[in-house]
């Protein structure tokens, strides 16, 4: 997730199937304090330069190009043309900034740091206390990290589903699929692998009943 703070509140961006979940788990902790956690709104993002950011919309932190914000004013709506083109841009810029986002399917199964979180500063090693900080804290200061989160081009428009297998020519499991984006002759998209992996090394990603090659690819070349 994304997180804005603000003077009396906390905006969190998340995608919708994981809303439900989030909020039961965040109710948890709000017992002896004077806190609610609100049902889901919409957003709005914009990519400068074009259009400009609405006033007061926040940049992103991991993205200075980027902006976001909660229950947006009135405005024109784009046509269908310019909205698919918007999302499918913003879909690409998430991808080259390592941006993990988890499903139903992928939450709560990796490490954060398998995920990428520490190098986007998305870890804290001197907060306290809070739910597996310990086995994180573990893994960071004596562990070795096993895995980690890789770009992967496929050379076919697919479309592989969350946790896809990714194996290797053998058929030996390397690691999962998380999401990606399909173009016009390509898939492009984020997996987490074995650390062994490196750039340029080829991978099988499971689509269906078939396997699909793929490169590892730097995530900043995604876009």
């Amino acid at each position: 997730m994304l997180a804005c703070p603000g003077e009396d509140r906390v905006e969190l961006a998340l995608p919708l199937e994981q809303a439900e979940a989030v909020a039961r788990r965040l109710r948890m902790f709000t017992i002896g304090r004077k806190v609610s956690v609100s049902d889901p709104c919409a957003l709005v993002g914009s990519i400068e330069p074009e259009p400009e950011p609405e006033p007061g919309m926040p940049v992103l932190a991991c993205d200075a190009t980027r902006a976001m914000m909660a229950a947006p004013p009135p405005r024109a709506q784009a046509g269908a043309n310019g909205q698919r083109a918007g999302s499918q841009r913003w879909r690409q810029l998430d991808l080259c900034q390592g941006l993990p986002w988890l499903g139903e399917a992928s939450s709560g199964v990796f490490l954060p740091q398998w995920l990428g979180l520490e190098a986007l500063g998305g870890l804290s090693y001197t907060k306290g206390c809070y739910p597996g900080q310990e086995i994180i804290a573990r893994v960071h200061y004596r562990g070795t990290v096993k895995y980690r989160l890789q770009g992967l081009c496929i050379a076919a428009s697919v479309a592989p589903e969350p946790m896809s297998r990714v194996t290797d020519a053998g058929g030996q499991a390397l690691g999962h699929w998380l999401y990606g984006l399909k173009e016009v002759d390509r898939t492009v998209g984020l997996a987490v692998l074995r650390s062994d992996r490196s750039q340029a090394d080829s991978v099988q990603v499971q689509v269906g009943a078939s396997g699909h090659w793929a490169q590892v690819t730097p995530t900043e070349a995604l876009c």
